[in-house]
Formats: C-alpha cells, sequence, structure tokens
C-alpha cells in the first residue's frame, strides 16, 4: 500500500491543486454565460483511468468512511457511485480539469490544439486565449511533486496506477 505523502509535499499538492482551481475559475468567467454543463450527476468523462503514485497516496489518505461494493460499469471509473463522484473533494487533478477547454501548443506548427468537452463545446466553437486552460505548467510542477514523493517512498516514479487496482488494495487493506 501506498505511504500517505510527507506533510511538506501534501502542502505543495494541495496549492497545486488550489492554483488549478483559481485558474478554472477564470476561464469560467472568460467563458460565456451557462455554456458549462458539468453539474452533479454529468459523469460522461468519469473513465477509467491511472495516476500518478503521489495522486494515488493522497486519494488513499483522504477517503473516509466505508468503500462500497458496486458493480462498475466496463470503461467508467470505479469511484463512481450512483452517477456521482465518491471521492470529488480527493479527486485527481485530471478529475478536475474535465469540462474546460484544454489547451496544448504544438510546437511544430507553432498552434494550439484545443480538447473540449463535446457536450459543452460545439465543433466550431471558438476559444480564445483567456478559455483555454494550459496545463503544462501545472503538469511538470505535478511530475516534480511525484518524483519527490517516489524518492521517499521507494517506488517508480514513472509508474501509474490504475484507478480500480487502487479501490481493490484498499479493499484488501481494510479487509485486514
Amino acid at each position: 500500500m501506498l505511504p500517505p505523502p510527507e506533510k511538506q509535499l501534501l502542502h505543495e499538492y494541495r496549492k497545486l491543486v488550489a492554483d488549478i482551481e483559481l485558474e478554472i475559475t477564470r476561464i469560467c468567467e472568460a467563458l460565456p454565460k451557462n455554456i458549462l454543463q458539468c453539474r452533479k450527476g454529468c459523469f460522461g468523462c468519469c473513465i477509467e483511468f491511472s495516476v500518478f503514485p503521489l495522486e494515488a497516496a493522497v486519494l488513499v489518505s483522504r477517503m473516509k468512511g466505508p468503500v462500497i461494493d458496486t458493480i462498475t460499469p466496463p470503461q467508467r471509473c470505479v469511484f463512481l457511485q450512483q452517477d456521482c463522484c465518491s471521492t470529488y473533494e480527493a479527486r485527481p487533478i485530471l478529475c478536475r480539469t474535465q469540462g474546460i477547454p484544454i489547451g496544448y501548443l504544438k510546437d511544430e506548427e507553432s498552434s494550439i490544439e484545443v480538447s473540449a468537452c463535446p457536450v459543452n463545446f460545439q465543433d466550431n466553437f471558438r476559444f480564445s486565449e483567456e478559455e483555454i486552460l494550459f496545463m503544462d505548467r501545472f503538469n511538470y510542477r505535478l511530475a516534480e511533486l511525484n518524483q519527490r514523493y517516489c524518492e521517499t517512498a521507494g517506488l517508480d516514479s514513472h509508474q501509474r496506477i490504475i484507478l480500480s487496482d487502487l479501490l481493490r488494495e484498499i479493499r484488501k487493506k481494510r479487509q485486514q
């Protein structure tokens, strides 16, 4: 099982999350009113994926209460219960950025590629740079924090942990 992150590292991770949340708030204010359809019960983006060991450790350390045994449809996130996120407050960064237009700089073309939720934005929607979340600087910070966590925990920093595997480990640990 993953050891909990050290206090300073956890503080820096929470600062990263707060900085991302602040940027998301700014983007939401820049977007046209009522365009985002993301609400409680909207779970189209809640799919199975993997996270860095640091984010898995944060998720485990913040989980309270029983782990409900539910059957999850294939390709759905195992933390989705009754169409809602059971780990919402501790959800990984990837989950926090869903629904928001994400921009990727394509150096070779000097252009921006935007990935956006089709529920929120039609294919012909034109984004201004103020309406796009550029994740590179946040991803670098996350990778650096994960590297530090893995060094202290004796883990491979390139490892990714699939959420369903993480949930199985949590259940096993709680049954002991």
